[in-house]
């Protein structure tokens, strides 16, 4: 695989600058450097590959997500993945309007763990935040249309033991083509962990959906591992 396609790839994950400044880490918006590897993130997904260009380092600022060590070797089949998610209908995309800021009691996830103990047992679940009342966005909220399509934020690819977006698996479908390569799951622990792929010499870390018991959820496809 040439540099440019790595570069081509590479870019395809890197946060819009407008959105890296607000969060005051202009670097996500650009190529950056984790020990021998070179790495770009939309903060959803890391991907990274052998180092192949000079970049502002960034091995600290990772440290707690990445690199993981493999602890499994799962090949993912990408073909009824990409025919669930071709089924979906998209919907429309908005922005927010400018007076309009991200909730710090969620940092925009739109959804907080609560915790209740009763008779010596501790009970959890992910819900909409209260503060935001799940927008992820507080003060003079407006949605704005921007022409992006999008999909319904109940639908998701279940692998192993979490939970995947369609932008999610579509992002991770879409190296795999550009490389020719397979997919294979190679590090999974906990629900709400990280999950760690691996696609030729590259690796992309994906953040799962926060799930919870709602009925409206929708599991369009499953990978059990």
């Amino acid at each position: 695989m040439t540099n440019d396609l790595k570069l081509e790839v590479l870019q395809k994950f890197m946060t819009p600058k407008e959105e890296a400044e607000e969060r005051g880490r202009v670097w996500l918006s650009e190529l950056f450097s984790i020990a021998d590897k070179t790495a770009a993130t939309n903060s959803v997904c890391l991907i990274a590959f052998p180092k192949f260009t000079e970049s502002i380092d960034k091995t600290e600022a990772t440290r707690e997500v990445y690199p993981l060590q493999r602890n499994m070797n799962a090949k993912i089949d990408p073909k009824p993945i990409k025919k669930a998610i071709s089924k979906l209908k998209h919907i429309e995309g908005y922005s927010y309007s400018e007076n309009a800021k991200k909730c710090s009691a969620c940092d925009g996830q739109c959804e907080v763990e609560y915790e209740f103990s009763h008779g010596g047992e501790t009970y959890k679940a992910i819900l909409d935040c209260p503060v935001c009342d799940g927008e992820g966005m507080t003060g003079d909220v407006v949605k704005i249309p921007n022409g992006k399509k999008i999909y319904e934020n109940n639908i998701f690819i279940m692998i192993g033991n979490s939970y995947f977006s369609p932008e999610v698996m579509n992002d991770i479908i879409f190296v795999a083509e550009k490389m020719n390569k397979e997919i294979y799951l190679v590090n999974q622990s906990t629900r709400m962990a990280p999950s760690l792929f691996a696609i030729g010499d590259a690796e992309i870390l994906a953040m799962p959906c926060a799930v919870w018991e709602r009925e409206d959820n929708k599991v369009i496809h499953k990978v059990n591992i």
